[in-house]
C-alpha cells in the first residue's frame, strides 16, 4: 500500500484490519497460511521538512516451521513500528558516495512522492521473527524431534568452559625435550 504524500495535510490513522488485498504479498515467503492476519494501528504524519513519520504498533501470527523438527507451528509476533521516510531519493541516486550517520541507517525514503508501507511492515515483520524458531520456545509445545538419534551427547546448550577456550588444545599439546 502505498500514500501520496500530497494527501498527508493532516496527521492520518490508518487501521489494518488483515483483510486488505496488499497484505498478500506479505504472506508470501511464509511457507504456510498464517494464524492470524496481520493486524494493527499506524499514525502517518508529515513534518514541515517533507519527513513523513510513521508509528504504531502490528501483530500478527504466522505459521512457521520448527527449525529442528519441520512442524508447523503459530507464531505470535507483536511489534512496535518507529519510522521516518525521507525526501529525495533522486538526489541520492544521483551521487556516488555517500556518506551515511548512524541516524541515516533506520531512514526510509519517499518514492515517487508515495510512502510505501508495505516495504515497511514487511521489514518490520521479518526482523520480529527469529532466525531460528523451535517448537520449544512456545508455551505448552515440545519438539517432536527423536534426539537419542542425533549425533553426539549434546544436542543443544553451550560448550564447556573448558573446551571453549582457544588455548584448551595446547594442554593436548607433547612436547619433545
Amino acid at each position: 500500500m502505498k500514500i501520496k504524500v500530497s494527501n498527508l495535510k493532516e496527521p492520518q490513522e490508518l487501521i489494518i484490519s488483515g483483510q486488505e488485498p496488499w497484505l498478500e504479498a506479505l504472506y508470501a515467503p511464509f511457507p504456510h497460511p498464517p494464524a492470524a492476519p496481520l493486524t494493527g494501528q499506524l499514525r502517518i504524519r508529515k513534518d514541515s521538512a517533507g519527513f513523513v513519520y510513521v508509528t504504531g504498533d502490528i501483530s500478527c501470527t504466522p505459521t512457521l516451521e520448527c527449525s529442528r523438527c519441520l512442524s508447523q507451528m503459530p507464531w505470535p509476533v507483536s511489534t512496535h513500528i518507529d519510522a521516518c521516510f525521507r525526501p529525495g531519493l533522486s538526489d541520492v541516486l544521483r551521487e556516488r558516495d555517500i556518506n551515511l550517520s548512524r541516524d541515516d541507517l533506520d531512514l526510509y525514503f519517499i518514492e515517487a512522492g508515495e510512502v510505501d508501507l508495505e516495504c515497511l511492515l514487511n521489514d518490520c515483520l521479518q526482523t520480529a521473527i527469529p532466525y531460528q524458531t523451535f517448537c520449544e520456545s512456545l508455551p505448552g509445545k515440545h519438539c517432536d524431534l527423536d534426539h537419542s538419534k542425533l549425533p553426539g551427547d549434546q544436542v543443544y546448550g553451550v560448550p564447556d568452559e573448558e573446551t571453549s577456550s582457544p588455548f584448551a588444545v595446547l594442554q593436548n599439546l607433547k612436547l619433545k625435550k
